[in-house]
């Protein structure tokens, strides 16, 4: 695949994957709890405390930083520091932040300081729908991401190598396709491969991206100057998945 082919196709899937995000949704504490429960578990870490009130969360729409911003400076992305903290608020129903707790780190000491500086500092305002009670439990997710659609086909070898090393520090069991870069490029490509194809074909990526991600990262190693996405094209194309 051409680089221009990547460019326009990162350009393409901004619209399905940066799109307005959805209205606010209530879920149950008991279905949070699981999640974090989850995450914790594939982090080797210990589920954070959990507050036992019955009464339903609403998960608000996620916020994402990327590099450059006061919260997340570029000099810290590049020692590929990135992840997501779930925070959850108790609003007033004039919008009044009442109280912050993060619920899932980021097992960034950092990361998670500055998702709460990032509550802390807003104005919120409630969805219609949700804002009837006189104050009201919400979910947040905050994602420092390294990485957009717009930039991830200018990512070398070399910057995976980074953000491969830290992953591997703080989640030791999980499987390097959940780096923050790989997912995106999964994403991009399963997004193509559903609209040029078919669901059979992004299938069959699917079931073969484990594979692509440690040839591809076999083939960073061997040639860190190499473009990240034109690396995991071949590694792809090597396992019968053309895009």
């Amino acid at each position: 695949m051409h680089p221009r082919d990547v460019r326009a196709l990162s350009i393409a899937a901004a619209v399905l994957l940066l799109s307005p995000q959805v209205p606010a949704q209530a879920e149950s504490k008991a279905d949070i709890k699981k999640d974090i429960k989850t995450e914790a578990a594939m982090a080797g870490a210990e589920t954070p405390a959990m507050v036992t009130a019955a009464k339903p969360v609403n998960r608000l729409p996620h916020k994402l930083i990327y590099p450059g911003d006061p919260l997340y400076s570029v000099e810290l992305a590049k020692t590929g520091v990135q992840g997501e903290v779930k925070i959850e608020l108790v609003l007033s129903t004039e919008g009044k932040l009442l109280s912050s707790e993060i619920i899932a780190s980021s097992l960034s000491a950092e990361l998670d300081k500055n998702a709460l500086a990032y509550v802390n500092g807003q104005s919120w305002k409630l969805p219609e729908a949700l804002s009837k009670e006189s104050e009201t439990r919400y979910l947040l997710s905050v994602i420092f991401n390294r990485d957009s659609v717009l930039t991830i086909n200018l990512k070398t070898c070399a910057e995976l190598g980074t953000d491969l090393a830290y992953f591997r520090t703080v989640r030791p069991q999980d499987h390097a396709k959940n780096v923050a870069s790989l997912e995106l490029i999964a994403s991009l490509f399963t997004v193509q491969l559903i609209k040029t194809r078919d669901a059979a074909e992004a299938l069959k990526y699917a079931e073969a991206l484990e594979a692509i991600t440690d040839d591809a990262i076999a083939a960073c190693k061997a040639k860190p100057d190499a473009l990240l996405i034109e690396t995991y094209v071949n590694a792809a194309r090597a396992r019968g998945i053309k895009f």
